[in-house]
């Protein structure tokens, strides 16, 4: 028996564009990431260490952005996937930030050893790293902001994670340089301690995000109040059920059930209004019935 199946594909040119940005910032961020990890351990800073694992959460995040969208190109037209890879993306960042936890517990337990137990930072040698890693965060972040009349809402995201980066690396220099100059070497495993929350505080956001994704959890109630306000223009209808879920980053898909008393309205005439006034709402099932009466 055969059957139908539309393709959910959510990229078009601007989105491989994006892609290919993406995947070079991802390298880039990469390669830094490990020499400040490298760097980190040999000059004995927390600060920098800190630094370079806060950067490696951003190199996941961008790792995790270059894969939804070349997967999500790849298996667009799979039927197995009823409604398109969009969330492969979800599944990849829920993963990651689970991974990320232990990293950021480590880090605060190290810094913490450090107050009680420091050790000698050759602070030159770090300053020349953690200066490094700030240039590469500022070139990074005009490789992603170049395009900004086509908006993409992952490129956005890997922009933030990145010019969140050189604020790291900003923090990271104030230390070294205070611990340098001004004989303030409690600042460095401080700035460890601030690392370590930052990124369990953005791994407690992104594991939120990505759980309600994936558990089609209806987080824009403003969306649905728009789509019930929209619906009005139908007279003589009433919405008796309407479920709307996240299919993909800011993509949508939705369900509705009407009571149409005037037997003149179509579900065609319901996606029409609804595909005119909702860009973001790519499937739309619209199930109508007469008015219920009571015998």
């Amino acid at each position: 028996m055969n059957t139908a199946h539309n393709a959910h594909n959510f990229l078009d040119e601007h989105s491989r564009l994006h892609a290919r940005r993406s995947a070079w910032v991802a390298g880039i961020t990469t390669v830094t990431m490990v020499g400040e990890l490298v760097a980190g351990y040999l000059t004995h800073s927390m600060a920098l260490t800190a630094d370079g694992w806060h950067m490696a959460s951003h190199a996941a995040a961008l790792a995790i952005t270059v894969f939804g969208y070349g997967y999500a190109e790849h298996q667009a037209n799979n039927p197995s996937f009823s409604f398109g890879t969009g969330k492969v993306s979800s599944l990849a960042g829920f993963t990651s930030a689970l991974a990320l936890l232990p990293i950021a517990l480590y880090m605060l337990i190290e810094s913490c050893e450090r107050f009680i137990y420091p050790k000698n930072i050759l602070f030159n040698e770090a300053l020349w790293v953690a200066a490094a890693g700030l240039a590469v965060n500022l070139v990074c972040a005009l490789i992603l902001k170049h395009d900004h009349h086509h908006s993409d809402h992952n490129i956005q995201g890997a922009y933030l994670h990145v010019v969140t980066d050189a604020f790291t690396s900003i923090l990271a220099i104030a230390a070294l340089t205070a611990g340098k100059f001004a004989n303030a070497g409690w600042l460095d495993p401080a700035m460890g301690v601030l690392g370590a929350v930052l990124i369990l505080r953005w791994s407690q956001i992104l594991i939120k995000d990505c759980a309600q994704v994936l558990l089609d959890y209806e987080s824009d109630q403003t969306l649905r109040e728009r789509i019930c306000a929209s619906l009005t223009a139908l007279h003589d209808c009433r919405v008796t059920d309407l479920h709307i879920w996240q299919i993909a980053p800011h993509t949508y898909t939705c369900i509705i059930a009407l009571e149409d008393a005037s037997h003149s309205i179509t579900p065609q005439q319901v996606k029409n209004l609804l595909q005119s006034q909702f860009k973001d709402i790519q499937h739309i099932s619209v199930e109508i019935n007469p008015p219920f009466t009571t015998p």
